[in-house]
């Protein structure tokens, strides 16, 4: 693993930021200013480093393009470097960021045509790789899109001109998800930096205001800044783009080994052994299930060898288009050496929360080649598959749960002193939850029946889980 670092005269070296990447294995400080700011990129995107105030910044990748870096920075902190697509073949184009051309790195050809230079003479009209910039921050140079030792190479002298002294900045692109259409969206007025006219101000030229109802789809909002003439003396713009999607979870860098058995509650898929698709949509498949009760959930799917796959289960319980909330994601273990056709199959527990929301919602079933996936936005080892189901949640009145738990007893329920639990197994521990979810009394037990003193518990209802196996049931209880 390449870690970004940076190491002072006679110390240690320290990676930057003090964390450890986690999606690359390929990361770097590509330069550093005389100011002590560094630029580079890390976990696929570009950042700016600054030691002295110890501000880490990362920024977005362009548009279109799959990966970009920082490779050089100025003294007066314009960063230079590339946006990159890597399949199937390498495209590069080259990028430019300062505050005041954006919050974000923007093509460099898009700042030329600003110029009025609106061609490139290069053989495909790209800039390609952005390799240095000088300290004053008017020359850049690079080569074309090609493979370096063959590139013709190019330089650009802005003559000053590249950045103004008087700018408002805009926030970054601002991406969201809205599930039941328009919504809220709150964003930062660009601040001003403005020392030579202090009077300036922000205006809104065109889109919607911060705290609007924004619709799903694009929308573009852009401010100028004017002085007390109405003179536009500069002017900035970003994306809000509010989507009623989940993430999409397709790559076509991705190898599919596909998923051929999702079993969740009274959901039960079979899938082809032989698909090519690195993503299914299974959404018409609808699984049923409760809140406040557990679910024993089977997996199936073929490894193309004796490799170890692993399968991750994300449900969006609060239904709010992520899967990002603490309890929303499962690990249910692992399959090796399988046809997906086999025998060979692994089995976890699906717990439905209590905070879980009535109706319909998504289950996102992931296998994932060597560990669980990084991300739930699909497959991160670049060999697996990536289905998406529908569960429809309701409440659960009893609190019993419908696996193997019609066996068990419970009672006497309303409970005063002694609540006695017996099964046709083993139950290896019970554990009481008040309605936060706090866990006040827990018992180990390794027999068919015994007793719990719940005298000590304050009057209410609680979730009682009996651990039978690996299956967990759940009941809820009155205590008088």
């Amino acid at each position: 693993m390449r870690v970004p670092a940076y190491m002072r005269t006679g110390s240690v070296i320290t990676s930057v930021p003090a964390a450890l990447p986690t999606l690359s294995t390929v990361n770097q400080v590509s330069a550093i200013n005389n100011s002590n700011v560094m630029v580079g990129d890390r976990d696929g995107v570009p950042f700016i480093y600054d030691l002295t105030t110890d501000t880490y910044t990362t920024f977005q990748v362009p548009a279109g393009y799959e990966n970009a870096t920082f490779t050089s920075i100025s003294d007066n902190g314009i960063a230079v470097g590339y946006g990159q697509i890597t399949f199937p073949n390498i495209v590069r184009d080259a990028i430019v960021y300062h505050p005041s051309l954006g919050a974000q790195p923007v093509l460099l050809r898009t700042v030329l045509a600003a110029h009025g230079i609106d061609t490139v003479s290069t053989f495909d009209g790209l800039l390609g790789t952005a390799i240095a910039i000088s300290p004053d921050g008017n020359f850049i140079c690079g080569w074309e899109n090609a493979f370096v030792a063959f590139a013709s190479g190019w330089v650009i002298n802005f003559s000053d001109s590249l950045i103004s002294d008087c700018y408002a900045t805009c926030p970054q692109d601002i991406f969201d998800v809205s599930l039941t259409g328009p919504k809220v969206i709150n964003y930062t007025v660009p601040p001003i930096t403005c020392s030579g006219n202090p009077s300036a101000s922000v205006v809104l030229a065109s889109g919607l205001p911060s705290g609007s109802l924004f619709p799903i789809g694009t929308t573009l909002v852009e401010y100028n800044l004017v002085d007390t003439n109405g003179t536009i003396l500069n002017s900035c713009s970003f994306s809000v783009v509010l989507t009623d999607n989940y993430c999409d979870p397709s790559s076509i860098n991705n190898v599919a080994e596909p998923i051929t058995l999702v079993n969740v509650a009274d959901l039960n898929n079979t899938s082809s052994e032989s698909s090519v698709l690195d993503y299914e949509d299974f959404t018409s498949i609808i699984g049923n299930v409760e809140i406040d009760s557990s679910y024993t959930a089977t997996f199936k799917g073929l490894t193309n060898g004796n490799y170890e796959n692993f399968f991750r289960v994300y449900v969006d319980w609060n239904q709010d288009g992520y899967f990002n909330d603490g309890d929303e994601k499962y690990d249910m273990g692992s399959v090796t050496n399988s046809t997906g056709i086999d025998t060979i199959q692994t089995t976890g527990t699906l717990s439905v929360p209590s905070s879980a929301l009535v109706g319909l919602t998504t289950m996102r079933v992931i296998k994932n080649y060597f560990e669980y996936t990084l991300s739930p936005c699909g497959i991160s080892s670049g060999y697996g598959q990536t289905e998406d189901y529908k569960l429809n949640v309701s409440s659960n009145p009893t609190g019993i749960d419908h696996i193997n738990s019609t066996s068990i007893r419970i009672y006497p329920n309303p409970v005063n002193d002694v609540l006695n639990i017996s099964n046709s197994e083993n139950i290896s521990s019970v554990s009481i939850y008040n309605m936060l979810g706090q866990e006040v009394l827990f018992s180990k037990m390794n027999t068919s029946s015994g007793q719990i003193n719940v005298s000590a518990l304050p009057k209410g209802i609680y979730l009682v889980k009996a651990l039978v196996g690996t299956t967990i049931n759940s009941f809820k209880i009155s205590k008088q």
